[in-house]
């Protein structure tokens, strides 16, 4: 049985009815009649979140318990429930792993990794990988060289590998062998190919450029293949020569790809190898601490039931809901237990396959159904009816996806509502210019005059929780905004709070370190650990830690002309403000964190400043919720506060995935705006949901590495002259990747559109050219009646009558945008500066071992005493018998600690950006040491260049940098060095 259920149809309601039909043999509209009652204990429900499985089973008990007085099956069903088999399919999948714990090698009462102690163990595991195999294998040094290694973006070195191991896992890949998962270098063009394509135009009165081309051809096949001359092909014009010119460029590009390929085939199979040993060092890691992760349950468990058929469990019925949501490991899982006598339901909506991004897999849906259908006896049921919006939301929803979509099932209501209004509609932008800072107050305002303007602003009926009634009221509660991402979120928020909108972030949110209550806590923690962090010092004082005015800060740097971070230090510290500070800086050492925060926070009553505050109730239960986290970071003391801070600060960057939502607060009935990710709203109902920010595209970039969809591994990297070579396979499943991302994106704007009982309101900055989701509705907003969309500007919105809430405390939180690069400028790395003589290979190639070690290796290891201030022993780093090149990295240190001594403050791989003109530079200094009024750039280079050709080389680099410091401190001195590390250590002051 097939249930394609599409939004608000009553997909929950359905499953609950089959699982309660089955249990007491009563009658089914889908089910055949004169049926015997199934016992639960024959029947797997699952479903994909602890909260779906929960509310399964809520609604069987009800059910049950409604039957129990004139059902005797109903009280047995109800007293076997607590043992019946609903459950998310992880629960179910653990269940089975520990009734056969000792054939899998694990004791029956091994423990499940969290997501964060996960991810602690993985950093942990693979950074030891990556250190050794930088020490032990050059191809993979050579394969680094270029890379970030261990960034936090999306795809430095290790990120990339952590990605590829939750997807490997995710599909079932095995990792052990993955070098047998690269294309092999096998040549599909040769000489024959293109002099077909000379053939074709040998004869023809040719034109111009397509002369060019000839040319150049019969130059190739003389001395076949003549890479030099190959890049001089291009595409030509002229009468019936564009199918010649579309085969010609094909040969050309699938030529080069393979022949750069096999040249470098040792390099891409370096970092096969280094995955293999990195997925090998986690499984025996988890391994040695009797342990798994949520991936490992659905992949032990899928090979136990495949290994041993005879294990599985006889179940009579299995039903999955939520099927679109299904990984292919989870697939095989069910496809493991579903026996020749085994029914299976299924239930879902491929227009809500939206997790792609962790791991499910949109096409499992329509697979098990052919499957379904190839097994014969297959019911496909389509629940179209709509039980959760009114029929003029529906109407907009159907003409708008009906013309997105290249097949649609439409929505039917549930009843029609006479004379009602239109639900939809659109806030646009006065002009072009207009972006976010006036899209987030233009939501703002529809907001107040929704709940408390005329019935001008209000849809003429509104749902009361059981029906539609004419002359509802709105209240806060009654609203949900729905984010694609949260890039604008802190705009959004700072507009609600001006119009004294009270709100919170709801749902399985990453959002709790996004709110300033909590990185409050973090400014104070880095204030009083990292004495040289001004920005860090200047976020305490504005915070209710210190609650010094804005301008009393700018006072305390002034130095008559600009804000100079040296005079804020000097003067706030002849301050009674920093009384404070210093005698908690005191305390380091001898309290914990949580102790620390916990005494800072009575002494200046930070709890009451934010429990103030509009939406008060919220902040302090978050600012408790992070107290609790540092608790958990800080184990009992075992861990230094040093590594607490820099925990917090990833979390801050980077926030974990469970565990980080906002606080839940006792009351769910607040009178609040929730603010939610689309993501985090599937399956939720509002009367009232916004959708704004559908003017902007999405930014989809695979990194350097993926899985094709056949599973092969695809790559893309650099070479040592720095082009580009890519695996045969790269195009195709970047555009695999593509096309998934594409379709994936076009239902998480269906599952937005598709929350709202009452009304749905879309808003969008302005912009030249439509892109992201305004792009795909551009036909609808076209062409709909006014009858379906209302269209708005956002000068159409006066203030509601509304007495705004007042903040105390000016400025509490600064927005910061992404940097969108307007068209005509080009974003290049600070790299592309580096000048590349012809001799440059050779001189690369004649490096050692240990010279070439460097490269990669040298900069870990030097990153890491600079964050020490030159301490640790080097023998630490585990170097092996490479005592040489210990040896040379005590020679290196001593050379950075002279040059460093007596600095203020080290910054290591500090990031910059640089504007010349119509270009931007970015990238990073390898150290800048901070003096007193004076700035020292030191750049490492491993070659054994001479001192002449190095400084010419990396000079305009060099150049960058300074000029980057200089702008940033404007009138400090700034120079710079290159550290030349080849056969000897050179410090070379560059005049740049």
């Amino acid at each position: 049985m097939i249930f394609n259920a599409s939004a608000g149809t009553g997909k929950t309601w359905q499953v609950t009815e089959l699982y309660c039909a089955l249990v007491l043999g009563t009658d089914s509209e889908h089910l055949p009649s004169g049926r015997q009652p199934v016992p639960p204990e024959k029947i797997l429900l699952m479903t994909f979140t602890d909260n779906a499985a929960a509310e399964l089973r809520t609604r069987v008990s009800e059910k049950m318990i409604a039957a129990k007085d004139d059902n005797d099956l109903a009280r047995s069903v109800l007293r076997k429930l607590p043992a019946s088999n609903i459950s998310t399919i992880h629960a179910f999948c653990v269940g089975l792993l520990r009734e056969h714990a000792l054939e899998l090698g694990l004791s029956p009462v091994f423990q499940t990794l969290e997501d964060d102690e996960r991810d602690a163990l993985l950093d942990e595991t693979l950074k030891a990988e990556l250190f050794q195999t930088l020490e032990k294998d050059r191809d993979f040094r050579d394969f680094c060289a270029g890379l970030s290694i261990l960034g936090d973006h999306d795809y430095s070195l290790i990120n990339t590998i952590r990605s590829l191991l939750e997807k490997a896992a995710s599909r079932g890949l095995d990792l052990s062998l993955a070098e047998s998962m690269l294309p092999e270098p096998v040549p599909t063009i040769g000489k024959k190919d293109f002099q077909k394509v000379y053939d074709e135009l040998s004869g023809r009165k040719l034109p111009a450029k397509a002369e060019k081309n000839f040319q150049v051809l019969e130059e190739i096949l003389s001395d076949f293949p003549n890479l030099g001359i190959m890049g001089e092909l291009t595409k030509f014009t002229g009468k019936d020569m564009k199918p010649i010119s579309d085969e010609l460029a094909e040969l050309k590009e699938r030529f080069l790809t393979e022949t750069l390929y096999a040249e470098n085939i040792s390099t891409f199979r370096a970092f096969a190898r280094c995955l293999t040993r990195c997925a090998n060092s986690f499984a025996e890691a988890k391994r040695s601490r009797d342990c798994v992760d949520f991936g490992d349950q659905l992949l032990l468990a899928r090979d136990l039931l495949k290994n041993n058929p005879f294990d599985a469990p006889p179940f009579e019925w299995i039903i999955v809901d939520e099927v679109q949501d299904t990984s292919r490991v989870q697939c095989e899982v069910v496809e493991a237990l579903w026996g020749p006598q085994t029914n299976l339901v299924v239930c879902g909506d491929k227009k809500q396959s939206i997790y792609a991004w962790r791991s499910a897999d949109p096409r499992v849906m329509p697979d098990l159904e052919k499957a379904m259908a190839a097994r014969g006896d297959c019911k496909p049921i389509t629940l179209s009816k709509s039980y959760r919006s009114n029929d003029r939301v529906i109407e907009a929803v159907n003409e708008l996806f009906g013309k997105i979509y290249d097949s649609y099932d439409a929505l039917e209501p549930r009843a029609i509502l006479a004379d009602e209004k239109p639900c939809v509609e659109l806030l646009e932008a006065d002009d072009e210019e207009q972006g976010s800072d006036e899209e987030m107050p233009a939501v703002a305002r529809r907001i107040q005059l929704l709940v408390n303007g005329g019935d001008e602003w209000r849809p003429k009926f509104g749902h009361d929780g059981q029906q539609f009634v004419e002359g509802q009221s709105f209240g806060y509660g009654d609203i949900l905004i729905l984010l694609k991402r949260s890039t604008h979120q802190v705009v959004l928020e700072k507009a609600l709070r001006d119009a004294g909108i009270p709100y919170s972030s709801g749902g399985k949110g990453r959002a709790l370190f996004e709110q300033q209550e909590v990185r409050d806590l973090l400014l104070f923690l880095q204030a009083i650990t990292q004495p040289q962090n001004d920005l860090a010092l200047i976020g305490f004082l504005r915070s209710p830690f210190a609650n010094l005015p804005d301008d009393e800060i700018v006072q305390l740097g002034w130095d008559g002309e600009t804000f100079d971070h040296e005079i804020l230090r000097k003067q706030f510290f002849e301050t009674q403000k920093a009384e404070m500070l210093l005698r908690y800086r005191g305390l380091v050492g001898s309290k914990l964190p949580s102790q620390l925060v916990r005494e800072a926070v009575r002494e200046t009553a930070f709890d009451a400043y934010w429990a103030g505050q509009p939406g008060g109730e919220q902040k302090l239960a978050n600012f408790k919720k992070a107290l609790d986290w540092i608790r958990a970071a800080e184990r009992g003391g075992q861990v230094l506060i040093g590594d607490v801070v820099r925990r917090f600060e990833k979390a801050i960057k980077t926030p974990p995935r469970s565990g980080a939502a906002e606080a839940l607060l006792p009351d769910p009935e607040q009178n609040a705006v929730t603010i939610m990710t689309v993501h985090g709203a599937k399956g939720l109902t509002k009367r009232v949901c916004f959708v704004p920010d559908i003017s902007f595209g999405d930014v989809n970039e695979p990194g350097f590495a993926m899985f094709s969809p056949q599973g092969s591994l695809e790559m893309s990297i650099s070479d040592l002259t720095g082009g580009k070579v890519v695996s045969p396979g790269w195009s195709a499943a970047r555009e695999a990747d593509k096309a998934v991302r594409a379709v994936e994106s076009t239902n998480v704007f269906y599952v937005a559109m598709t929350r709202a009982r009452d009304l749905v309101v879309v808003s969008g900055a302005g912009t030249k050219d439509s892109k992201g989701w305004k792009k795909l509705a551009t036909g609808f907003l076209d062409e709909a009646s006014d009858e379906i969309l209302c269209q708005r500007k956002f000068a159409d919105l006066p203030e509601a009558a509304h007495e705004l809430t007042s903040d105390p405390r000016p400025l509490t939180s600064v927005s910061f945008q992404p940097l969108e690069i307007p068209k005509g400028v080009e974003r290049k790395p600070v790299t592309s500066l580096v000048e590349k003589p012809e001799s440059r290979t050779s001189n690369f190639e004649s490096l050692s071992g240990d010279r070439r070690a460097f490269g990669i290796l040298g900069h870990f290891v030097l990153e890491e005493l600079a964050q020490n201030n030159w301490q640790g022993d080097i023998s630490d780093f585990d170097l092996g018998e490479h005592e040489g090149l210990a040896e040379q990295l005590e020679e290196v240190r001593a050379v950075l600690a002279k040059e460093t001594a007596g600095a203020e403050a080290l910054f290591v791989e500090h990031p910059f950006v640089l504007k010349r003109g119509d270009l931007i530079l970015d990238g990073s200094i390898d150290l800048l040491a901070e003096f007193s009024g004076h700035f020292k750039i030191l750049d490492y280079k491993f070659s054994n260049e001479s001192p002449e050709a190095a400084l010419k080389t990396y000079g305009p680099q060099l150049a960058a940098y300074k000029e980057a410091i200089e702008k940033l401190n404007p009138g400090a001195a700034v120079s710079a060095a290159l550290v030349l590390i080849g056969e000897s250590v050179e410090l070379l002051n560059a005049d740049v």
